[in-house]
Formats: structure tokens, sequence, C-alpha cells
């Protein structure tokens, strides 16, 4: 409708029709973008980002849960996810007409070096959480002690869902024997573990059995035509495309997962058109 506002519009067997409003402008110090959509089952979606210098807020949501972010850079760093951020968070939770909410505040340091194989040398965090389950500590350190071996400890007193604590030490190797001894891309799935993060790994089931056999090829030819995450297209959420799966960065979170037909091949359809998709870890997704 004009450089800086859309409109959208269609139709799927699930929710039925739906339109909406997206407003994208940017600035040589500022970004803004939004995008509302409300479907004939009156399900209200809407997802909102606004940077401002050292200063970003997001929020998003939808029927199941919404997620609230505000950081603040002090580091000043050219890329915003280094250096130490303040970070308030705030995330509700409906399923089954459970009401839950949890408000946290931490701080959290990221190295700007990075290993070989695209991970913070160090990252930390530490922050205080208070919710409808209760109230507690939440902390993570991991260090990239050489390439290919990180060590990592996360500590979490009371989650969205949960107000039992829980506590975890890894030792991750990302050595890729099959391509010979060297720092695999793939261990950034692990960092999905304390960020959140999906796994999709769409593939041709041959034998209709509802599993991937060793003989069924994984397609991922047009990931961006083919997936829809929260109603926009995946590359809008950069996702890492590898041989056998696209990784997703996310907060953790629900999320909605559509399979769009027209980035199939001709004569393939999906087992199913969408999926209540949930991100407190590394999750993937086999359809």
């Amino acid at each position: 409708m004009l450089p800086w506002l859309g409109f959208l519009s269609g139709y799927n067997s699930r929710d039925g029709a739906f339109g909406g409003l997206e407003i994208s402008h940017s600035r040589k110090n500022s970004f803004t973008f939004a995008r509302a959509t409300l479907d004939t089952q009156n399900h209200f979606r809407w997802s909102f980002l606004q940077r401002l210098g050292d200063m970003e807020f997001t929020t998003r949501g939808n029927e199941v849960g919404s997620l609230s972010q505000f950081a603040y850079n002090f580091s000043g760093k050219s890329s915003f996810d280094t250096g130490h951020s303040l970070l308030l968070n705030y995330e509700t939770s409906n399923l089954l007409s459970q009401e839950n909410n949890l408000a946290s505040a931490s701080w959290r340091y990221r190295s700007p070096a990075r290993a070989i194989d695209g991970s913070f040398l160090w990252e930390a965090q530490l922050g205080y959480g208070i919710g409808s389950q209760g109230s507690g500590a939440i902390a993570s350190l991991g260090t990239t002690i050489i390439p290919g071996i990180m060590l990592r400890g996360r500590y979490q007193a009371v989650s969205l869902t949960s107000d039992e604590p829980s506590f975890g030490i890894e030792l991750v190797s990302s050595v890729d024997m099959q391509r010979g001894i060297q720092p695999d891309s793939s261990r950034r799935s692990n960092y999905f573990r304390t960020q959140g993060g999906i796994l999709i790994q769409p593939f041709f089931d041959r034998n209709h059995n509802g599993k991937r056999d060793p003989n069924e090829a994984v397609y991922l030819k047009q990931p961006e035509l083919m997936l829809i995450l929260n109603n926009r297209p995946l590359k809008f959420f950069q996702p890492e495309i590898q041989n056998e799966a696209a990784l997703v960065r996310l907060s953790p979170g629900k999320y909605r997962l559509d399979l769009d037909p027209a980035g199939f091949p001709v004569d393939w359809k999906t087992a199913t058109d969408a999926l209540a998709v949930d991100a407190p870890a590394l999750v993937v997704i086999q359809q």
C-alpha cells in the first residue's frame, strides 16, 4: 500500500481466512517492524520489533502465549548481541485453560570474539525470575574450550510452566567424523539448548510410516517457500540451512509452524498443514 505499509490476507483449511497489516521502517540508528493478523477463528497474532541505538524491544504472541523482551546493550557494540546487556523479559502461556506468566531481569555477556564454528568464546547470564509458578535465580555460563569443544552450565530455579528447579552441565563435542576431524557448524544447534530454537527436517515419507527411514531423503530445496513460522517466511528468522536440517534460533516459547504446499515438489503433499511447536530447548520436527 505504501513503501512502509503492507496489507496481507490468505486462507488455510485449519483457521479459515485471515487478514492483517505489516509495517517496516528503518533509519540510520533505528529499525521498526510490526505485523498483526486476525483470522475467522478470532485468533489474533502479532509481532513487533523496535531497535533504537543500544536499545531493543521485541514482543510477539498468539492464542497460546506471548513473549516480550527489552534489551539494553551497555557496550555499544556494532553487533548488538555482543558485550554487556540488561534483559527484561515477560512471558505468558494459556495452554489447556491454564494461565501462567514469568517476569525476569538479568545481565548477559557475550564475547565479541567467536570460535571457528561461530559460537561465542564466552557467554554468561545471571538474573532472577518471578511468576505464577514461583520465583528464583536464572543463570548460565558457557565457554568454548578449544574449537569443537564447549563447556556449558545452566541453572533455572523456576520456569514458565514449572516450579521445579533444573540444573544441567554439558561438555559438547562438535567433531564431525564423517567429514573429517574439523569443527562442524551443526554444533550451533547446542547453542539452542539455553537460548531456544527448533530444528526442522522435512523428508519424503515414501512408505507412509510417519518416520524417516535411512533411504528417505531430506528436502530443503525451497525452505523460504515451504516453511512459515508465526505467519512469517522462514528467511525472516535467518535460519542456518544445513544438508540435513534447517536450524532456527528463537527465544523459548510457543510457535506456530505452517507447511506451505507451494514449496513442495509436484505430486507430494504434507502429512499435516500446521504444527504447534514448544521451543524451550533443541526441538526436532520431522514431517
